[in-house]
């Protein structure tokens, strides 16, 4: 016997005992063997149709279904809520870092406030220093308006040079060529900055 006309057989065997049971599920007064066949209601179903389901089967599945959703929802809850904790820490973390660093950035730029301030300090020590070496009025005026222009030897050469030039002193001419000379050996002394 091949398995189709095996399954044929079960087939009409399993029609022909879903009509009896009908038939019985209509009556008051059944006997225990009519019981029994009526509990078999679900195997004779399965053979018509495998995926067949009682109504217990199908509410156990659904209660299976929605625990299995409920854990699926809270699992994807917990791993947002640990996605918006870890991001939260990140943020806190870059934010300290950004202060830690603005504050060293901070610190360094008071640092070297200082010390450009220290520096200044010894800068003008060492250009009073100069200023009271220095014998010679002229290269004292100098060197005093050198300093006022921030060591341009330029500017203070053409300023010194306007004021003894020999075209602003006719009366003494030979004074103020002898100035312009001596104007030209203290610029190439100080041509290079002295009091950076």
């Amino acid at each position: 016997m091949s398995s189709s006309t095996c399954s044929d057989t079960n087939i009409r065997k399993a029609l022909k005992k879903l009509k009896e049971i009908d038939v019985l599920k209509g009556r008051d007064n059944r006997s225990q063997e009519e019981d029994e066949k009526i509990r078999k209601e679900d195997y004779y179903r399965r053979v018509l149709d495998p995926s067949y389901r009682t109504e217990e089967e199908k509410e156990q599945e659904q209660r299976k279904y929605d625990m299995l959703q409920r854990e699926k929802d809270a699992m994807k809850q917990r791993q947002c809520e640990r996605h918006k904790k870890n991001q939260k820490k990140k943020l806190e973390h870059e934010a300290k870092e950004r202060k830690r660093k603005e504050d060293e950035e901070a610190k360094a730029k008071e640092r070297e406030k200082e010390r450009e301030k220290e520096q200044e300090k010894e800068r003008a020590k060492e250009r009073e220093r100069t200023i009271a070496y220095c014998k010679d009025p002229l290269e004292k005026e100098y060197l005093s308006l050198l300093i006022e222009n921030k060591n341009d030897n330029g500017k203070t050469f053409r300023m010194m040079s306007r004021k003894y030039h020999p075209d602003k002193n006719l009366d003494n001419k030979k004074w103020a060529e002898e100035k312009q000379k001596q104007l030209e050996n203290i610029r190439s002394k100080y041509d290079k900055p002295q009091f950076t």
